[in-house]
């Protein structure tokens, strides 16, 4: 399937040819081809800050080996629930945060927003745990004075990844928005294929 994209005076045209003899139906031959199309995925080197978003990556999948490492010590203490998962979903932000610093395609750019929105909003949740973890607690007993040390340690961890992930989502939208307007001036006009017009004239003419 052939995508054709014009641009003018605020205005998108997509023109697509579809393939009558391909098994799938016309709505999902779209879908792909707009999934599939070399635009998204272009590499425009000096949108993002390189050095920024690779120490901010990189202390996103700390933060994930930290957490993962705590919620073995509370696991230890026989605690009634466990985040295990979320130690994993810190590394899978940083990994992100480094690819899109890397290689700031548009289609890489928005996949970093979106997991880093996720991942905030899962930090939220982790805090609230936490705190509830900590209200049913009694500091009395050794093994839950240390228990407390480690929720209260996991919570400063979940306030700082989601710092960090906010950080990364503001950068990603700083990007793309340079990078349409960037285009909308010509930046990036050769990625874009021009719609033949047909022009119909009276035989008399």
């Amino acid at each position: 399937m052939s995508v054709t994209v014009t641009k003018d005076k605020g205005v998108i045209v997509v023109t697509m040819k579809t393939d009558n003899k391909n098994i799938f139906p016309p709505l999902c031959q779209i879908l792909w081809a707009l999934c599939c199309n070399p635009v998204w995925f272009k590499v425009q080197k000096g949108l993002m800050q390189t050095k920024v978003t690779a120490v901010l990556g990189t202390i996103q999948i700390m933060v994930g080996l930290f957490t993962t490492g705590l919620e073995a010590g509370r696991a230890s203490t026989n605690t009634f629930f466990s985040l295990y998962w979320l130690g994993a979903v810190y590394i899978m932000a940083g990994i992100t945060s480094l690819l899109s610093g890397r290689f700031p395609s548009t289609c890489l750019l928005g996949f970093s927003v979106l997991v880093n929105i996720g991942v905030a909003a899962l930090t939220i949740v982790g805090v609230g745990l936490y705190a509830a973890d900590l209200q049913g607690l009694n500091p009395a007993l050794p093994s839950q004075r240390l228990l407390t040390g480690i929720d209260i340690a996991l919570m400063i961890l979940a306030f700082l990844q989601m710092c960090i992930c906010n950080k990364m989502v503001v950068l990603c939208m700083t990007a793309l928005v340079r990078r349409e307007k960037e285009e909308q001036v010509g930046g990036d006009f050769d990625i874009y294929k021009p719609i033949l017009k047909e022009v119909m004239t009276s035989p008399g003419a």
